[in-house]
C-alpha cells in the first residue's frame, strides 16, 4: 500500500465514524422529540372526534401524575379544560383581531384567568382531599405527581 493509499483509507474510516456519530445524533434527537411531545400531549384532542385524552399508563414515563387520583374527576377535568383552551383561543382572536381593541384583550385575560384559577381550585381541592383521606402511600402518590411536574422557578 502507497502512503497516499494509507492516508485516503484512515480519512475514509474517519468520514465514515463522523458519519456514524452524526446520524446517531440526528436518531436521538428525533426520539427526544417525539418522546418531549407525548409527555406535552396531555389532555390534547384526541384521534377520535376531538376528545380530549389523557396519554400515558401506570408505570411508564409519562404515566398519569398524582397516581391516578384525579381519575375520579375525569370528566370535570377534561370540562374545564376545553375551557381553559377556549379562553386561550378568544385571546388569541382578540390580539390577530384589527383593529386592536385593548378592552376586549383585556376582558379575554381575565377571563382566561379565571378559568385557570376554576381548574387549578378543582384540582388542588380534590388532592387535598385525598391527601386527607387517605393513607401515607396516597400522600406519597400525590408527591412524587408534583415531582413529575418539576420544577417551576428558578
Amino acid at each position: 500500500m502507497t502512503p497516499l493509499s494509507k492516508h485516503l483509507l484512515l480519512a475514509l474510516a474517519i468520514s465514515g465514524a463522523l458519519n456514524l456519530l452524526c446520524a446517531g445524533l440526528f436518531v436521538g434527537s428525533a426520539i427526544h422529540r417525539s418522546r418531549m411531545r407525548a409527555e406535552r400531549a396531555q389532555f390534547e384532542p384526541g384521534p377520535r372526534g376531538g376528545r380530549f385524552e389523557r396519554r400515558g399508563g401506570e408505570g411508564r414515563r409519562g404515566a398519569a401524575p398524582f397516581g391516578g387520583i384525579l381519575a375520579a374527576h375525569r370528566d370535570e377535568l377534561v370540562q374545564r379544560r376545553r375551557a381553559v383552551v377556549d379562553a386561550r383561543r378568544a385571546v388569541e382572536r382578540t390580539l390577530e383581531q384589527e383593529p386592536f381593541d385593548a378592552a376586549a384583550l383585556d376582558r379575554s385575560l381575565t377571563n382566561l384567568r379565571n378559568e385557570t384559577t376554576t381548574s387549578q381550585e378543582l384540582v388542588h381541592k380534590t388532592l387535598a382531599q385525598a391527601a386527607r383521606d387517605g393513607d401515607a402511600q396516597t400522600r406519597r402518590k400525590i408527591a412524587a405527581g408534583f415531582a413529575k411536574l418539576g420544577p417551576s422557578g428558578p
